[in-house]
């Protein structure tokens, strides 16, 4: 980021305190972390749920921060501090508003071409693998983390350099509009979709609801010169390209999948003892090619099919789509396999929803088939009116897989439990339903510590544990737990 002062200064809603200090002055980098500040920085205070930023306008000008942007009124002795360090000092009423304007004043320096990703389910995974295959030939940038939010976002867009020629944005979605407003900041001229569920169904209502607010995206793209990376085995993709008039504005569209119908799509698929993927991928005209990695799972296979299926478009040649693909690892807290005790955790903590769930779950039924089987499912939130239902829903799929024990933490995950019981019952009297967990036990507690308790035994027969559930459960504790548990005894994998 390089903006001059007067650039900033002329966003609406900027309004300078006690004069402006040198309008030629360049701003190098834009923080609401006063850690982070450094000469030439300007710093945003926001006001979080267990922070306010204004109460370190002082640091951050101690630390170099030339511009300070307070979000309520400030006293005399922060101006006269200001004026002594030649910072100028403006207050605004929307910081978060703010942050996404200054983004699109760098966004309009920029010659790169912004790629977005979005989805129900799969997109950081999808958002590394895209940046990894097209890295092997262009200056590439993307999200770190789970910054893809109205903060996440423009601060990616400003921290991209000069000379990036793709950057690759994930963009994350709980409200209709909000993908709009990442559109307005990035200006992307590709959008890549992973899948429609139900995450988020809780503030949308529905998966159609869903598909026309993630649909955003497409209605975003230049008329003409747009593309459109969508998967084709989802039901709403139609409906989606549909909403964005996709033919009428002449956007090229590329399907992917695993059917044979898109025009991208895998065949050959086999998987190895911990459950990665080996597959062939056919392009439309071209020479198919073989593809290994190191991601787990059928829904990366999906996820790796949207990355190539971009960068074959992109020109880049099928060597490189290869070394891209093979070399993308999992992101912490997603699919994170740790080894135990000779036991294997698949840490996929960091999030869940229905359809993630259940493709964690197939994960874990590929990984070392032949060992015991543990899935260790916390509540998924955001699910409104549905929660019960969806909840349940898993507790029957579970009850299908090859398991030998299902631990639930959390009184929505008690659905699980429920549901799974109540399946397994009513398959010992029917021949109809296909249960292949007969003496599976099943175990519903309230607190991840309990389920430590439970899995520290179940380490000494070289299980798989999965570990899932929504962000605010936070079960990452039960495995840092059991790693600890691990060091103490002074063990190793």
């Amino acid at each position: 980021m390089k903006l001059k002062l007067s650039q900033i200064l002329s966003i609406s809603g900027i309004e300078p305190i006690d004069g402006v200090n040198n309008p030629e002055q360049v701003i190098t980098s834009l923080e609401w972390d006063s850690r982070k500040v450094r000469a030439g920085s300007a710093f945003l205070a926001m006001q979080g749920e267990h922070v306010d930023g204004n109460e370190y306008l002082f640091s951050a000008l101690a630390a170099g921060a030339v511009l300070l942007i307070a979000s309520r009124p400030v006293g005399a002795l922060l101006m006269d501090a200001a004026a002594e360090h030649n910072a100028t000092l403006v207050q605004v009423s929307d910081p978060e508003w703010i942050l996404g304007e200054i983004a699109k004043i760098w966004r309009d320096q920029l010659s790169a071409r912004v790629v977005g990703v979005t989805g129900s389910s799969g997109k950081t995974s999808t958002k590394e693998l895209i940046a990894s295959v097209l890295q092997q030939k262009f200056r590439t940038e993307k999200n770190q983390g789970n910054f893809n939010n109205l903060l996440g976002l423009p601060y990616t867009v400003l921290q991209a350099a000069e000379d990036t020629e793709l950057l690759v944005l994930e963009m994350g979605m709980q409200y209709k509009g909000e993908i709009s407003r990442y559109t307005q900041i990035s200006r992307p001229e590709i959008a890549v979709f992973t899948n429609i569920g139900v995450a988020h169904i809780e503030l949308l209502g529905s998966q159609q609801a869903i598909a026309e607010a993630k649909a955003e995206l497409i209605e975003a793209l230049p008329d003409n010169n747009g593309l459109v990376v969508i998967n084709g085995d989802d039901p709403f993709t139609e409906t989606m390209l549909q909403i964005g008039k996709a033919d009428q504005r002449g956007l090229e569209v590329i399907r992917y999948g695993l059917s044979d119908s898109n025009d991208v799509y895998a065949s050959d698929i086999s998987y190895d003892q911990q459950g990665r993927p080996s597959f062939t991928i056919r392009f439309p005209g071209f020479e198919a090619i073989a593809v290994t990695m190191q991601l787990t799972g059928e829904h990366n296979i999906k996820n790796a099919l949207a990355a190539a299926a971009l960068a074959h478009r992109l020109g880049i040649d099928s060597s490189d789509i290869i070394t891209g693909l093979m070399q993308a690892e999992a992101p912490s807290q997603r699919q994170e396999i740790i080894e135990l005790h000779g036991s294997l955790i698949i840490n996929d903590s960091y999030n869940a929803n229905p359809d993630s769930m259940r493709a964690s779950l197939k994960t874990l039924a590929l990984t070392e088939p032949d060992r015991p089987h543990i899935a260790v499912l916390g509540d998924m939130f955001e699910l409104g009116e549905h929660e019960e239902e969806l909840h349940r829903e898993i507790g029957s799929f579970v009850a299908e897989q090859d398991l030998s024990l299902l631990l639930t933490v959390g009184r929505r995950a008690a659905w699980i439990a429920d549901a799974a019981s109540q399946a397994l019952a009513h398959s010992s009297g029917s021949t109809a339903f296909a249960s292949t967990s007969p003496k599976l036990c099943i175990i519903s507690v309230d607190e991840w510590q309990d389920a430590v308790q439970l899995l520290l035994p179940e380490l000494e027969r070289q299980a798989v544990i999965l570990v899932k559930a929504s962000r605010s459960m936070a079960l990452e504790r039960i495995v840092d737990a059991l790693s600890e548990s691990q060091s103490s005894q002074g063990g190793t994998a």
